[in-house]
């Protein structure tokens, strides 16, 4: 008879047994196994472009075709390029893949729409250029091959309740992505699956193109921000899953979802392949093929109107699927392509119910409308165009693009029809998690500083003056007047005898005040003040934070600008944009010193005038007003780092010199006071403590550029790049005795 202890053991075994029997999961899990090739063009002049073809032979049969080629020109849409497949004898047609974000926009590659087929290891493929143009033809084409539906399977012990489950959206079925097979090592960039990704990615220098886009990217991104906050400011912009890894794609979430936009997948063989495999092959090209770490659209309708969570991360995500559109967005797209085919009943049904269970979920009114956003394409001289429409759209829409496809897009207005009705008076949901701001330069206090005028070198007799976007309204104040004025107008003024006049209708109105205008951002649209460098015409300084009021001196029209003085900071073209961080830093901190000074009404630079600050370098500060702002996002950065902190010298805030270079050593104030003032005026110079003579490292064998007083550019950049100084450090080094103090 067994011993109590053995019985007692006995007993402990079968219950443990029992436990990870009731916790043991076989999973089946997706492969992913590919195939990549690199292909030569030969390109044949036809008469509306360009064709090549290319016969691919694979080594092993697969399922899921990928094809890319050099961006050598600029497609306008996805119809300057269409591709024609034979797999198997049968005939597919798609196109250039222009969906995405701003990513896609710095691709040095054009991706064409995936194909999906039956097994297969020939395939004939021909590229169509549909430009008569003269461009420059790309030499090969990189073809990517996938098999989606191999699997094995994998034993691990979990408790049930860690499984992950999506919560239903209203009351909608949504199979999660564990349910379908999605990978979720795709999303880390620590991955086996994304190292040779980051090394091609790493080993490629970006071209002056790319680095042209980027600064257009970061350009539209301050507008936007700027201008459509609610829209555009991000929650949360998270570089590391909750377990620690590192996202290949960051998680952004936004503060609202104010619109709903229709996309299809483009794939046209539903009948060979089931919806989970479609699913995984369009998950691969997403995130592994373009480089984006996870999937675009936010959810799919299946071909039997099942609902499927594609993008991770859950409420309130931004995804990739409609370009400068994704923030405040979700993207539902239908599997297939609508432009061959119609939606069947269960598609539309799961349709409507998604779309429907959104508006409930996100508080989407669908009777309303909301701003949108179309990039500005090549020759328009503007950065992005911003319009007002309704709240559940399609792709094309928003973007240059066929999508959903026709047959899908014609029911749209049939789809608003009937649920417009159902989400009226419904309320937008704020993010839970609002307002905890995760950015990589935080924002600072609403309060922007004290009041600055700036005069601008506006060079024109008369003046036109509107909001920088035609969807935002445009105030103006005469005296005690004030009012909004419709959106999308302009006003003009010029100068009678020595008033303002408003020019309108032919007519010319004088005023019995100087006239103050002012919007989120107010452009002077008659003001051409277009960088020399800028060949393409993308930037003009001619836009400005807070007020523009339209005043007269001597007898001559004159624009003064109006705004805080950290806003005022944001638009200063003081340093070059490659500074040493403390350099500029340093900069910053002098020059909101300057400027803070002569507020003071004790130390007027222009004594009687109606302005503190001229945006002329030569008498004043190098100020470029909003334009600057917008591709120098740098410098907010760093203005927002300094927030609020002067130079102060005995307790008072002081006037702190600055200039470009010297010849080795700086001067103090008294020796150029003695040398460059008039000499009649030299009897008024003094010692000034805190601007003496120093060595000058940095400038040492140059000749001196400037008035040689207080602190050096060049030396500047000595001590930060080669003695490792901070910015403290280099404003003590060249300012005797100061401190860095906050002043509010």
């Amino acid at each position: 008879m067994p011993s109590p202890r053995f019985r007692t053991l006995l007993v402990m075994i079968v219950c443990i047994g029992i436990l990870l029997a009731s916790s043991l999961d076989i999973e089946r899990r997706y492969i992913y196994s590919t195939e990549e090739t690199t292909y030569p063009l030969s390109w044949e002049r036809t008469d509306d472009g360009y064709r090549s073809s290319v016969k691919i032979a694979l080594q092993q049969e697969r399922d899921a075709f990928f094809l890319s080629f050099a961006k050598t020109f600029e497609a306008k849409d996805e119809h300057d390029i269409e591709i024609d497949w034979s797999i198997d004898g049968k005939n597919i047609h798609t196109h250039v893949d222009l969906e995405g974000d701003e990513r896609f926009l710095l691709d040095d590659r054009y991706f064409v729409e995936p194909v999906l087929a039956s097994p297969a290891k020939h395939i004939f493929v021909t590229l169509s250029i549909n430009r008569r143009d003269e461009i420059k033809l790309p030499e090969n084409i990189v073809f990517s091959a996938l098999s989606s539906n191999e699997f094995s399977y994998s034993a691990s012990f979990r408790l049930p309740a860690l499984r992950a489950v999506r919560a239903d959206i209203s009351g909608v079925s949504i199979v999660s992505r564990a349910e379908w097979g999605a990978d979720e090592e795709f999303r880390y960039s620590d991955s086996e699956a994304w190292k040779s990704i980051i090394e091609r990615r790493e080993s490629r220098e970006p071209t002056t193109a790319q680095k042209a886009q980027a600064e257009k990217n970061r350009a539209i991104h301050r507008y936007l921000e700027t201008n459509f906050p609610q829209e555009y400011a991000l929650v949360e912009n998270r570089q590391e899953a909750d377990s620690g890894r590192p996202l290949a794609w960051n998680a952004q979430t936004t503060r609202y979802v104010k619109r709903l936009v229709i996309h299809h997948t483009a794939e046209n063989l539903l009948d060979t392949r089931t919806d989970e495999e479609i699913i995984r092959a369009i998950y691969y090209y997403h995130a592994i093929v373009r480089w984006w770490g996870d999937i675009g659209y936010n959810y799919i309708v299946w071909q039997r109107g099942k609902i499927y969570e594609w993008r991770a991360g859950g409420d309130y995500v931004t995804g990739a699927h409609a370009v400068w559109n994704n923030r405040s967005t979700a993207g539902v797209s239908v599997l297939g392509n609508y432009d061959l085919h119609h939606l069947n009943a269960d598609q539309m049904q799961g349709l409507l119910g998604i779309l429907l269970g959104l508006a409930q979920h996100y508080g989407i009114d669908l009777s309303d409308t909301t701003y949108a956003h179309k990039l500005c394409i090549s020759g328009e001289e503007c950065l992005i165009h911003d319009f007002e429409g309704a709240r559940l759209v399609g792709h094309r829409d928003v973007g240059y693009t066929s999508c959903p496809g026709q047959n899908l897009y014609e029911q749209i207005p049939k789809m608003l029809t009937m649920l417009a009705p159902r989400t009226q008076g419904f309320v937008l949901r704020e993010n839970p998690s609002y307002p905890k701001i995760i950015q990589t330069a935080a924002r600072i206090q609403d309060y922007r500083g004290p009041t600055v005028r700036v005069r601008l070198s506006f060079p024109h007799d008369t003046a036109t003056i509107a909001a920088n976007s035609k969807v935002l309204p445009l105030s103006l104040e005469v005296g005690n007047v004030a009012g909004t004025l419709p959106r999308g107008m302009e006003l003009s003024f010029t100068v009678e005898d020595d008033r303002i006049a408003l020019l309108h209708d032919g007519r010319s109105i004088r005023l019995p005040h100087n006239p103050r205008l002012s919007a989120e951002i107010v452009k002077i649209t008659n003001w051409d003040r277009t960088p020399a460098w800028d060949e393409s015409r993308t930037y003009n300084d001619n836009l400005f934070r807070g007020t523009i009021e339209i005043g007269v001196e001597d007898w001559r029209l004159i624009l003064i600008n109006e705004l805080p003085l950290e806003d005022y900071l944001y638009g200063l073209a003081e340093f070059s944009n490659d500074a040493p961080e403390e350099k500029a830093k340093a900069i910053l901190i002098a020059a909101r010193s300057y400027a803070y000074y002569y507020i003071h009404p004790l130390h007027r630079k222009f004594p009687e005038k109606p302005y503190d600050a001229s945006d002329d370098p030569n008498i004043f500060q190098k100020y470029l007003g909003y334009g600057y702002e917008m591709r120098s996002p740098r410098t907010r950065d760093l203005v927002d780092l300094t927030y609020g902190r002067v130079l102060v010298y005995d307790g008072k805030p002081i006037k702190p010199w600055y200039f470009t270079q010297s010849d080795g050593r700086t001067r103090s104030y008294l020796e150029y006071c003695r040398v460059s003032v008039p000499e009649s005026e030299r009897e008024n110079c003094q010692d000034i403590p805190y601007l003496q003579s120093v060595l000058d490292p940095g400038s040492i064998g140059l000749t001196r550029l400037g008035h040689g007083v207080g602190m050096s550019g060049a030396g500047a950049t000595w001590l930060a790049e080669e003695e490792q100084k901070n910015h403290e450090e280099i404003l003590r080094y060249f300012y005797s005795g100061i401190e860095v103090e906050g002043v509010y």
